[in-house]
């Protein structure tokens, strides 16, 4: 169905949805069929997916999304927020090859802003918000540019050498920052 739509309205790839029958809402464990990155796979709903439905989900029919999604309370939020950054990124970190892809510099830090936002102020952010927290952040200039231009303007395009410098810039900030947040051990690989 979804393969379906993007032939028809190719901006579709770009959405991020997770098809939950309503009978697996009150699980919030349980894994289910997820449209991210242009690939279909299985996912639980995060408690940030399930925290920004609850605030702001629209309904075209039916009942909302906060009738229906399981509440997240703040202490769930932040240990979710805090577990993705220790567990996920902090070790991608350590892994060259990933950071010489757009996305994974994109997500790495948008999600780094996002969480420290949440982490630090108890509220969600979008990821346009999210490049303005980095560069209060002391983020490397040319890579927060790198960001903007893909997101927002026509990028140029990028020579290898950039590419593996800006990959560079990104993982290693990215570390540190993840290290500061969650005052991890410098160089700890969680």
């Amino acid at each position: 169905m979804h393969e379906a739509l993007i032939s028809e309205l190719p901006l579709a790839d770009k959405l991020h949805c997770s098809y939950v029958p309503r009978s697996g809402l009150a699980d919030v464990s349980r894994p289910h069929v997820t449209w991210a990155q242009g690939e279909l796979f299985d996912r639980s709903v995060s408690p940030v997916s399930r925290r920004e439905l609850s605030l702001g989900g629209l309904c075209l029919f039916g009942p909302g999304p906060a009738d229906l999604i399981p509440a997240v309370t703040d202490q769930e939020l932040a240990d979710y927020i805090r577990a993705d950054l220790r567990d996920f990124w902090h070790p991608a970190t350590a892994r060259p090859e990933l950071w010489l892809r757009d996305i994974w510099v994109d997500l790495g830090l948008l999600t780094l802003a996002r969480a420290t936002e949440t982490l630090r102020q108890g509220r969600l952010i979008t990821k346009k918000e999210a490049l303005d927290v980095l560069a209060g952040l002391a983020a490397p200039a040319g890579v927060l540019r790198d960001i903007y231009q893909r997101r927002h303007e026509t990028a140029p395009p990028i020579s290898p050498e950039w590419r593996a410098e800006r990959g560079l810039q990104a993982r290693t900030y990215l570390r540190a920052q993840i290290e500061r947040l969650l005052e991890l051990p410098d160089g700890a690989d969680s």
